[in-house]
């Protein structure tokens, strides 16, 4: 995996943000871009989880031979929920772990070789967060 940047934007009282940067050398392969249980005002629980609230992305092919390049996100348990193609995308749809056990609300990345990305993606703090305003799951 050639992740050339992974870095936490944001992490406020509630919301985070974080960019991914892939240089398109190798295979990405379920790399955590998001620990949980590492964001500001967590209760130290292993029952954490955000809310992805908007994902934009820049995905492009480093190689003329490929048969495609796309990007996947999936929760801690492996659960893929967005998959991203070649191009431009720029999502506003709200995507939550099934289940916060055990990290389940990692955020993992996996990427196709030769897959060139730029990832920005803006969270919400649900579940496991007592010491900040992100213990709600029913804040906008």
């Amino acid at each position: 995996m050639a992740l050339s940047i992974n870095r936490t934007l944001r992490d406020g009282a509630s919301t985070a943000s974080f960019e991914v940067v892939n240089d398109g050398l190798g295979v990405a392969d379920a790399a955590t871009i998001i620990d949980v249980s590492g964001l500001s005002g967590t209760g130290g629980t292993n029952n954490t989880s955000v809310i992805i609230k908007r994902v934009v992305a820049t995905v492009a092919n480093n190689d003329d031979g490929a048969t495609s390049s796309f990007v996947t996100l999936s929760w801690g348990d492996d659960i893929e929920f967005l998959h991203l193609p070649v191009g431009v995308t720029d999502l506003g749809v709200s995507f939550s772990p099934i289940s916060t056990e055990d990290d389940d609300g990692d955020v993992k990345l996996a990427a196709t070789a030769s897959t060139l990305f730029t990832l920005r993606i803006y969270v919400v703090k649900s579940t496991g967060y007592p010491l900040s305003m992100g213990d709600s799951r029913n804040r906008p």
